[in-house]
């Protein structure tokens, strides 16, 4: 089991100085996980007869622990975040396992709530937008989907990549692909 206790403190980074891009957040985001990860293996025996998925464990957890406080702190980390989550599912493992990156995306969802992911997802900025509908996919319950399926209905700038989250997270609504009218 992993010790809490033992963990040194991981550092909560602060907005890049000066430079509000996109970019360099991301760059800072994963240079700080690579960091993190080679901390943790360096302390890993080479003759070490701990199993790997235990090994693997005790580098992801402090990792997702910090990405998830991380993405909770500014909106701007949070699509740095989010991002890159989706990005680490789709194109297979990155810093984290792909169950980890799924845990993490319900976590920073749950962490939001569903009424401000729904507020987010009327908003005019489509980045935001499309993160809201991500996120509301990823906690799967009756509830994160009403806001989705609504969109659908309405004329909604991405109704497009809208239909395919709810497709994907919400198999139990059928969406005819042509209207997106929800059918029973």
């Amino acid at each position: 089991m992993l010790q809490i206790s033992s963990l040194a403190p991981i550092p909560i980074i602060a907005e890049p100085p000066g430079n509000s891009d996109s970019t360099a957040f991301e760059q800072q985001y994963h240079e700080t996980l690579s960091m993190m990860r080679q901390t943790k293996l360096s302390e890993f025996a080479a003759d070490s007869k701990m199993p790997f998925a235990l090994k693997q464990r005790q580098i992801e957890l402090p990792m997702l622990e910090y990405s998830v406080a991380l993405a909770r702190s500014s909106p701007k980390w949070r699509q740095v975040i989010v991002k890159s989550l989706i990005e680490n599912i789709e194109q297979g493992p990155g810093h984290f396992s792909v169950h980890r990156a799924k845990d993490a995306l319900k976590q920073i969802a749950l962490a939001i709530g569903v009424p401000n992911l729904s507020s987010m997802l009327k908003s005019e900025d489509l980045t935001e937008s499309e993160q809201a509908a991500e996120l509301l996919g990823w906690l799967k319950n009756s509830r994160a989907a009403q806001p989705l399926l609504m969109s659908l209905k309405s004329d909604h700038p991405l109704r497009q990549r809208i239909g395919d989250i709810v497709g994907q997270h919400y198999s139990q609504y059928r969406i005819e692909a042509a209207t997106f009218e929800v059918i029973s």
